[in-house]
């Protein structure tokens, strides 16, 4: 097939123009019924001036987005319509399948014959036991306890502020304003590129293993030229404006290099993301990229494009039924595909729900960890750590009694008023106990999860420990930092003032250790993990905790806010530290609606303008709760 000019149509939005002949049309054209016209044709007809030339790119561009949301929007009424048959098959089935108990009535005495095999079925028959054997019928049931919140969550809030102004400004930024000039101060973008394909795998990949490294090693080592691999391009676009303290670039560089990687990662991507033969390669290459659009406030594009990952992903897990089912007899390709397609799958869908929700407010209660991950043996030993403790997380993550109560809080801590029962709450905190308890001792820093202490933390330099520990901290103050406001009830004091009070002292003793763990783990060279995915987690959950009516707890939370503010600074660039004076999240925030810049203007004195706008959108938030 001889490659030509591109047709006015494919020009128009950037794809692959292939014919079998100059007289004949091409095959984009002919698939979509369009009349297939030159450029010199469109040229002579007048509409070739570059101001309708950059309308008609962006019209098309829009036309494109729009066919994707679309087809996007399909495919979500689809999965609701099979998530409700299911729903209806698992509750046919579970009505089917109830336990039966035999009850023996001896010497005056009733006798369980029957084996109870959980903790589930053991509260299910007490139920039984109280409402149907009991002459008082359901009067000793347990009551459900409400809990509601005066506000909902202000980060969430303000993050979808931002979001929906971004969405609004619909023109997509341009890489050639950041690329036009090459100065000589800047590192060439050749030179950079192994010194960013290795910091990506030491500060990134290890965290979110989404590119096997071995393979993509190989991969790298036959490259005649890594500036044309869309892998490499992406991998580099995202690790050069990224920020930890392993960077080697200024913020200036940054922005520069990214850039230039980015533009020349898209022409590829554009041109191979509707090839099913290079699915696996696109769906790594945007994941890859999410990083980039976030850090220079494409959302639009990072919205576009994970939708576009999201329906890649889904048509190859279709295509690879097989993936988690005795994988142990696969190839080592194969099985390095299917892992790839698992990983890739499970965050273009986080992304999406993340994305829903904070633009959208859609707050579905699925579980999107639903498999272990495989654990791929040529993998690094950090990688295979780090699998192994996510599989645990994972197992905590499908119980039954943890999804309930996190759900639950979750709503709560968007506003919605919330029913539980005393034995809900309780049964979620024997789930946890028993998870930790029956964890492997390489993975648990104490046997007992009260027993998290500030010296234990900072004797400790296993980073499988203090991460485990993490988790667990973060997990608690999420949880019970909501549960402080339960709505009084009558005949109900008692229990309420016992949640109330263990919530409150569970998730201050959480915050205090959250911020240990993290100073713990930035004290480690081997290891690079961005403490702001813990501090930011914590900073809203104490913002929550300002909503109590305890003035002493609500100037503890003060303190250690500022503590936690104290510490995400550090891990910001000091020059996208922005003041308080003339910040553009304030600015914003108060301007009438339409009538505010665009977020690329607000931030433009920012060369890394994500990082700018996170820093400024927490400190107004902390400054507004701490000086209230």
């Amino acid at each position: 097939m001889v490659r030509k000019s591109p047709c006015h149509y494919c020009k128009q939005r950037r794809r692959k123009c292939e014919k079998t002949s100059e007289s004949e049309p091409c095959k984009r054209c002919v698939q979509m019924k369009r009349k297939c016209i030159s450029q010199d044709l469109a040229q002579l007809a007048g509409d070739s001036s570059e101001e309708e030339e950059e309308e008609d790119k962006y019209t098309a561009e829009l036309q494109d987005t729009i066919e994707m949301v679309s087809i996007y929007q399909q495919v979500l009424d689809l999965e609701k319509q099979i998530q409700t048959m299911e729903e209806e098959k698992q509750a046919l089935v579970k009505k089917q399948s109830e336990p039966q108990w035999i009850i023996e009535y001896s010497d005056g005495q009733l006798q369980l014959k029957s084996q109870i095999k959980s903790i589930d079925e053991l509260v299910l028959f007490g139920q039984s036991v109280i409402r149907y054997l009991s002459p008082f019928g359901d009067a000793f049931h347990s009551k459900t306890l409400r809990f509601e919140m005066i506000n909902p969550s202000i980060i969430k809030e303000a993050m979808q502020t931002v979001a929906i102004h971004m969405i609004k400004y619909k023109k997509p930024l341009e890489s050639s304003q950041y690329i036009q000039y090459n100065s000589i101060h800047f590192m060439q973008p050749r030179e950079a590129i192994q010194r960013l394909v290795d910091r990506y795998f030491f500060c990134f990949n290890d965290t979110v293993p989404i590119l096997h490294e071995p393979s993509y090693r190989e991969h790298y080592s036959k490259l005649k030229d890594p500036l044309k691999d869309p892998i490499t391009l992406a991998i580099c676009a995202s690790s050069a404006v990224s920020h930890c303290r392993h960077s080697f670039l200024s913020s200036q560089e940054k922005r520069y290099l990214g850039e230039y990687y980015y533009k020349l990662c898209m022409e590829y991507l554009i041109d191979m993301f509707d090839d099913p033969s290079q699915a696996i390669e696109s769906l790594l290459v945007i994941n890859l990229l999410q990083m980039f659009w976030f850090l220079t406030l494409r959302i639009s594009e990072s919205k576009k494009w994970a939708s576009v990952a999201l329906l890649l992903g889904n048509s190859l897990r279709n295509q690879n039924k097989s993936y988690s089912k005795d994988v142990a007899h696969l190839d080592r390709m194969t099985r390095i595909n299917q892992a790839t397609i698992h990983r890739n799958y499970t965050l273009s869908e986080f992304l999406m729900t993340m994305i829903d929700f904070i633009i959208y407010d859609k707050r579905e209660d699925r579980n999107i960890l639903t498999e272990k991950y495989d654990v791929l043996p040529d993998e690094s030993q950090k990688i295979k750590e780090w699998i192994e403790l996510t599989n645990h997380l994972i197992e905590l993550c499908l119980n039954p009694a943890f999804i309930l109560i996190v759900t639950q809080a979750r709503h709560l801590a968007l506003g919605d008023p919330v029913e539980l029962s005393f034995e809900d709450i309780l049964r979620y905190e024997e789930t946890i106990l028993e998870w930790w308890h029956n964890l492997p001792d390489h993975l648990k820093i104490c046997q007992e999860p009260s027993s998290f202490n500030k010296e234990m933390i900072q004797s400790s330099y296993d980073v499988r420990k203090l991460m485990m520990a993490c988790f667990m901290n973060v997990i608690t103050l999420s949880v019970q930092g909501v549960f402080v406001q339960p709505k009084h009830k009558k005949d109900l004091e008692d229990i309420y003032m016992i949640i109330r009070n263990r919530a409150i002292m569970m998730a201050m003793h959480s915050a205090d250790m959250c911020l240990y763990l993290t100073k713990q783990l930035e004290s480690i060279d081997k290891f690079c993990y961005s403490p702001s995915k813990v501090l930011i987690r914590a900073i809203d959950s104490l913002l929550l905790l300002l909503q109590v009516p305890d003035n002493d707890m609500v100037e503890a939370a003060k303190a250690k806010l500022r503590e936690y503010m104290y510490e995400l600074s550090i891990g910001i660039s000091e020059d996208h530290q922005v003041s308080p004076i003339g910040s553009p999240f304030t600015i914003l925030s108060l301007a009438p609606p339409n009538t505010a810049p665009s977020m690329a203007d607000l931030y433009k004195n920012y060369p890394i303008p994500g990082e700018a706008m996170i820093y400024d959108v927490l400190r107004t938030v902390v400054d507004r709760g701490t000086n209230s």
